[in-house]
C-alpha cells in the first residue's frame, strides 16, 4: 500500500491521532499514554493529512438538530439508541482493575480549536468511529472505520454518552466493553458503499439489537434521524432529516447533523424505526472564523449532503427474523387476537408448517415453500370466520388436526350446535364444512369456555384425532370413525369435570398427552392436591384417575394459572411425555417412569420464573420444543430482551439459558401477548423448530438453528 492509499484509507479518528501525534510526540505525558506517528506516512506532511481530513468531515444542516441522550423522553428514540456502540483504540481504554475501564478523552474545544459558544465545546471526545449492533456478538460500521489489520485492536464501547448536562460517562464497566475478532464482512468504495461487519468477543445480552431493513429501498423524503458519536463526543441523536438523492443503488444522500466520528452511525427511519443505513461520508464539519473554528452551517437543501450505505447491501450477511408474510398481522390485516386464531399446521403433508388465520370472512392459508417462505395467502374456506359464520374466541374454540391419516391437518370448529369440520383436500384447500357432532357446542350440550375445555388428540393409535370434552359431570369422548366423522360422545371418566370433581379453568389446568409411549393421548389434570393421571386403555376408555404427583397443584405447591405455566413434553427422546412447571423460582421437571407415573420434581433451570427472571404469563410467554433435532424438548421463552433458550441436555436436564434471538420480546420489538402471538413449528423439514411471530407488520420467522 503506497502513502497516499495509506492516508485515503485512514478513518477520521486516525487522522485526528496521527495530527495530535505529530504535535504532540515530544511531550511526556504523550510518551506514555499515546502511540507515536504512523511510520508509513513519513513522506506526507500535516497540510495533505488536514486537507483528506476536511474531506472526511461532516456538517450541519439549517438548525443543529443534535441532542444528548438524557434530553430524550422514553419512547422509541431512545430505545433505537441503546444499540449504538462507541468505537475507540485499545490504547485508549485503561483497565482501571476494579471492573471498570476509563476511556481516554480530550476536551472538544481543545481538540478542535472551537471558538467559544460552539455546541458541546466542553464535552470530552475521544471515540473514532460508531457501530451499533446487529446481532448479539455482531457491530456493524463503517468500512474505513475497520478493517483486518485493526480489527483486533478496537473496542466496542456501550455507555459513553452525558449524564447530566455536565457529567459524561468516560468510567465504563468492563462488561459494557467489548473486543474486535474478526470481519464478517467488508467493503470500501470511495465512491460508493462503505460498511464492515464485525464479530466481537462474546454475545451481548443487555442491550437491543437494531432491526436493519433486509428488501426494497427507502422512500423517497422518508423522514430519518441518526445516533452516534460526532466528533467523538458522547451520543448524540438528531432527527428532523429526509433523504435527498434516492437514486444511487449503494447509497443514499441525506441532510443528517453529523460530524467525523459519527462514520458508522446507524441512519434510522423515523416512523418504523428500522436501520436505513450508515452514515459514511458527506460533507466538511469546520471552517476557520479568525483564529479558531466552527460549524459549517447548510441550508437544509444545500451542499453536497451525506452519503449512507443502504442497509440491503450488507444485511444478507445478518441473521435476523424475516418479515414473511404482509398479512395475519395487527395492522398488516388488522387481525385481532380477541377475534382471529392464527395457528401453524401441516397441511399438505410435506412435514412443513403451513399458516392458517381465522379471519373475518373466513378461514385464509399461506402455504409453506418447503423453505420456510409462504405463498400469499388465500381464503380456502366461507366459514369459521368472526363475520363468516360469528365464531367467536370467547365462545368457539377451533382446531388444526388430521382427521383421516393422511399426515394433513383438517379444521375442527366448536359452534353453537357442535361440532363442525372441513376436511383437507390434501393440498391445503378443503371441502364444505360439515356438522360432525351435535354436542361439545355452545347451545348443544351448553359448554363454555370458561368451564369445559375442550381438545383434539388420537385416543386409539390410528393416527386420527378423536374429541375430548371436559363437561360438568366429567371427561367426554367422540372417537373417530376414520373418515373425520365421529361416534356419540360417552363419559368415559366421572372426573375432571366442573361439577365431577369441582375443576376449574381459573385454577386446574388439563391436558392430553401420551404418558406411556402406545401412541394414545392420556388425561392429565393440575388439581388442587398435585397432578392425576387417567392412562388410556389403548381405545379410548380410561383407567381411574390416580394422583402421580404431590406438587404442581393449586394447593400442592401453591401453583397459579396466572403465575406458572404448565406443560407436558418428551424431554428425554423416549416417546413418553414429561412434566415441566415454571414455578417462582424457575423450572421444575417431574421425569416420566415410562408408565405414567413420574419421579419427584427437581428445578433443572434458575430462570423463566415468577421471581427467577420476572417472567409473568401476560409479558412472556414459554414453550417447549425440539430446536436441535435431537427429538427432546428444549426451552423457549419469549422474555423482554428477546427469545431465551435452555437446550436440553437429553435427559431432562438443560444447559445454560441463553438469548437466541433479540427480537420477539416485550421491549425487543414491541411484541405483545394481547397483540401479537408468537409459536414454534418446523418450518424447514430440518427436524428443528423454527420461531415463527405475528408482528404489527405481518408474520416474521426466524428459522433454526436457534
Amino acid at each position: 500500500m503506497t502513502e497516499i492509499e495509506r492516508l485515503n484509507s485512514m478513518s477520521i479518528g486516525e487522522l485526528l491521532e496521527e495530527l495530535r501525534a505529530r504535535t504532540s510526540k515530544d511531550t511526556a505525558d504523550f510518551k506514555m499514554a499515546m502511540p507515536g506517528p504512523d511510520s508509513a506516512l513519513e513522506g506526507i506532511d500535516d497540510a495533505a493529512i488536514v486537507s483528506v481530513l476536511k474531506e472526511k468531515q461532516k456538517v450541519i444542516y439549517g438548525r443543529d438538530d443534535r441532542v444528548d441522550l438524557f434530553q430524550l423522553p422514553e419512547g422509541p428514540d431512545l430505545n433505537d439508541a441503546d444499540c449504538v456502540v462507541a468505537l475507540f483504540r485499545s490504547g485508549h481504554v485503561s483497565d482501571n482493575g476494579d471492573g471498570t475501564s476509563t476511556l481516554r478523552t480530550v476536551t472538544f474545544g481543545a481538540s478542535y480549536n472551537l471558538c467559544p459558544g460552539e455546541r458541546f465545546r466542553d464535552q470530552p471526545t475521544g471515540a473514532f468511529c460508531t457501530g451499533f449492533l446487529v446481532e448479539p456478538n455482531v457491530i456493524a460500521t463503517a468500512g474505513h472505520c475497520v478493517n483486518a489489520d485493526n480489527v483486533t485492536d478496537v473496542r466496542f464501547v456501550f455507555g459513553f454518552r452525558m449524564r447530566d448536562a455536565t457529567t459524561a460517562e468516560t468510567i465504563i464497566n468492563n462488561s459494557e466493553i467489548y473486543r474486535g475478532l474478526s470481519l464478517i464482512g467488508h467493503q470500501l468504495d470511495g465512491n460508493g458503499a462503505d460498511w464492515c461487519l464485525v464479530r466481537i468477543d462474546r454475545s451481548v445480552t443487555n442491550h437491543r439489537v437494531a432491526r436493519v431493513r433486509r428488501s426494497g429501498r427507502i422512500g423517497d423524503n422518508q423522514r430519518l434521524h441518526v445516533i452516534g458519536h460526532p466528533a467523538g463526543l458522547p451520543t448524540k441523536f438528531a432527527d428532523s432529516a429526509s433523504v435527498r438523492d434516492n437514486d444511487t443503488h449503494a447509497f443514499f444522500v441525506a441532510n443528517l447533523d453529523t460530524y467525523g466520528g459519527n462514520s458508522g452511525s446507524p441512519v434510522f427511519n423515523s416512523d418504523s424505526h428500522e436501520v436505513e443505513g450508515i452514515l459514511v461520508r458527506g460533507e466538511t464539519d469546520f471552517v476557520q472564523q479568525g483564529s479558531c473554528n466552527v460549524s459549517l452551517v447548510c441550508p437544509t437543501s444545500g451542499c453536497r449532503g451525506e452519503d449512507c450505505t443502504r442497509a440491503t447491501v450488507f444485511s444478507h450477511l445478518i441473521d435476523q427474523p424475516d418479515l414473511a408474510i404482509s398479512k395475519f398481522g395487527y395492522d398488516a390485516g388488522t387481525w385481532r387476537v380477541e377475534n382471529h386464531p392464527r395457528f401453524l399446521a401441516d397441511l399438505t403433508g410435506d412435514n412443513r408448517a403451513d399458516v392458517v388465520g381465522f379471519g373475518d370472512a373466513g378461514v385464509y392459508v399461506a402455504l409453506n415453500n418447503g423453505d420456510g417462505s409462504f405463498k400469499a395467502p388465500e381464503m380456502v374456506v366461507t366459514n369459521f370466520g368472526y363475520n363468516a359464520g360469528t365464531w367467536r374466541v370467547e365462545r368457539h374454540p377451533r382446531f388444526l388436526a388430521d382427521l383421516t391419516g393422511n399426515g394433513c391437518a383438517d379444521i375442527i370448529g366448536f359452534g353453537n350446535a357442535g361440532v363442525f369440520v372441513a376436511l383437507n383436500n390434501g393440498d391445503g384447500s378443503f371441502k364444505a364444512p360439515e356438522r360432525v357432532v351435535s354436542n361439545f357446542g355452545y347451545d348443544a350440550g351448553g359448554w363454555r369456555i370458561e368451564q369445559h375445555p375442550r381438545f383434539v388428540a388420537d385416543l386409539t393409535g390410528d393416527g386420527r384425532g378423536d374429541i375430548v370434552g371436559f363437561g360438568n359431570a366429567g371427561v367426554y369422548v367422540a372417537l373417530n370413525n376414520g373418515g373425520g366423522s365421529f361416534n356419540s360422545p360417552e363419559l368415559v371418566v366421572p372426573n375432571f369435570g366442573f361439577t365431577a370433581g369441582s375443576w376449574r379453568v381459573q385454577q386446574h389446568p388439563r391436558v392430553l398427552a401420551d404418558l406411556t409411549g402406545n401412541g394414545c393421548a392420556d388425561i392429565v389434570g393440575f388439581g388442587n392436591a398435585g397432578v392425576y393421571v387417567a392412562l388410556n386403555n389403548g381405545d379410548g376408555s380410561f383407567q381411574t384417575p390416580k394422583l402421580a404427583v404431590a406438587n404442581f397443584g393449586y394447593n400442592a405447591g401453591g401453583w397459579r394459572v396466572q403465575q406458572h405455566p404448565r406443560l407436558l413434553a418428551d424431554l428425554t427422546g423416549d416417546g413418553r411425555a414429561d412434566i415441566v412447571g415454571f414455578g417462582w423460582a424457575g423450572v421444575y421437571v417431574a421425569l416420566n417412569n415410562g408408565d405414567g407415573s413420574f419421579q419427584s420434581p427437581e428445578m433443572v433451570v434458575a430462570n423463566f420464573g415468577y421471581n427467577a427472571g420476572g417472567w409473568r404469563i401476560q409479558h412472556h410467554p414459554r414453550f417447549l420444543s425440539d430446536v436441535t433435532g435431537n427429538g427432546c424438548a428444549d426451552i423457549v421463552g419469549f422474555g423482554n430482551a428477546g427469545v431465551y433458550v435452555a437446550r436440553n441436555n437429553g435427559n431432562g436436564t438443560f444447559q445454560a439459558t441463553e438469548m437466541a434471538v433479540p427480537e420477539f420480546g416485550y421491549n425487543a420489538g414491541g411484541w405483545r401477548v394481547d397483540k401479537h402471538p408468537r409459536l414454534l413449528g418446523e418450518l424447514t423439514g430440518d427436524a428443528r423448530s423454527d420461531i415463527v411471530g405475528f408482528g404489527s407488520a405481518g408474520v416474521w420467522v426466524a428459522k433454526s438453528p436457534i
